[in-house]
């Protein structure tokens, strides 16, 4: 547990943004997919679970070590 807090507060701005993006794309999209299907609309609800993969990679990409950490430091 402490490791996380630890880990979350290392995190710089891009990586926080990038995490805020990726949780509200998520919840969003979960929600009007949601509220789609319960409508009827069978097609478009699913079809917008592809915005919580998009939401979940960026969310991820923002947690990685390597983002934000410094300039691009090419081998």
């Amino acid at each position: 547990m402490r490791d996380t807090i630890k880990q979350m507060s290392g995190l710089d701005r891009f990586s926080r943004r990038l995490i805020a993006l990726g949780m509200t794309l998520v919840v969003g999209s979960l929600a009007l997919a949601g509220w789609l299907v319960f409508s009827g609309e069978l097609v478009t609800g699913l079809s917008l679970l592809l915005y919580v993969v998009v939401g979940t990679l960026l969310a991820a990409i923002g947690f990685s070590p390597g983002v934000g950490a410094g300039p691009n430091q090419r081998a």
